[in-house]
């Protein structure tokens, strides 16, 4: 393994706060290379707020407008809805790959850290090494980065319930007046429903997010969680069919109270 140049700043993660991350230090002139697992990556979560003042904050405002050009100035223009995740990430991901600072590598799957008295450093699965004068994880939940800075705590503890995510399009005769964030709220559980602002400013679907303790001995099963902590997000495929029909007649049921939800293969999370 040969010894690599050292750069300024490595970041391993290049989801959300990864490409945040990195264009803030961008926009102060500090170099720094970006360590993606994946390769062309796909769409993970549904929504999320952006707002203008929080974006000029974390990275100034010439790089902000930068990003909300790609983002469409009239998803600004919609108060407090939600937009949706993946239109966030391009935007982000777009404005990255135009910075000169900024250094993207995909595919680098990033499986030990370390550091000594020179640099910290990153190795990945197919015996690549990088070298930094600092070391920023930003690789989620199971974070490798997170393992080695703190040992004693190596998983996120377990919130006590599953989160189905999805979104669907709005009915025909919804009128854009009864667009609003809404809840709804049965016992233990509870379904979060949100407007989501496109690039263009409309608002043709909606997100859900139905937060369900009833299937914590399930994920016990499976291997996603132990004790109180999480081990892995599971995989669609991982989840029985029978918990899917069953869910999906619970949500039919609960439409009929007037909520407006069905979990998919396509969408679920912890």
């Amino acid at each position: 393994m040969s010894e690599p140049d050292l750069v300024e700043t490595i970041i391993v993660g290049g989801s959300l706060a990864g490409l945040t991350t990195a264009i803030a230090l961008a926009a102060r002139e500090r170099p720094v290379t970006v360590l993606e697992r994946t390769r062309g990556r796909t769409q993970r979560g549904v929504a999320i707020g952006l707002g203008r003042t929080d974006l000029d904050a974390a990275v100034g405002t010439e790089l902000s407008t930068r990003v909300i050009e790609h983002l469409g100035e009239d998803s600004l223009r919609q108060g407090p809805y939600p937009h949706p995740w993946w239109n966030v990430y391009t935007a982000l991901r777009a404005t990255a790959e135009e910075l000169p600072d900024i250094t993207l590598i995909d595919g680098a799957h990033v499986i030990e850290v370390g550091e000594d008295n020179e640099s910290a450093w990153a190795i990945t699965d197919d015996g690549r090494r990088f070298a930094a004068r600092v070391l920023i994880g930003a690789d989620g939940y199971r974070s490798v980065v997170r393992r080695h800075v703190a040992a004693h705590h190596p998983y996120a503890n377990y919130a006590g319930y599953i989160v189905w995510l999805g979104q669907s399009d709005f009915p025909p005769e919804v009128n854009g007046k009864d667009y609003r964030v809404d809840f709804e709220s049965g016992g233990p559980e509870l379904l979060a429903l949100y407007p989501m602002v496109q690039g263009d400013g409309t608002i043709p679907r909606y997100g859900w997010a139905w937060f369900d303790t009833s299937h914590n001995d399930l994920l016990r099963e499976i291997g996603a969680i132990d004790g109180d902590e999480v081990l892995h997000t599971p995989r669609t495929t991982a989840i029985p069919d029978e918990v899917y029909e069953t869910m999906q007649r619970r949500a039919r049921k609960g439409r009929s109270r007037g909520e407006a939800a069905s979990p998919r293969r396509s969408a679920t999370t912890m």
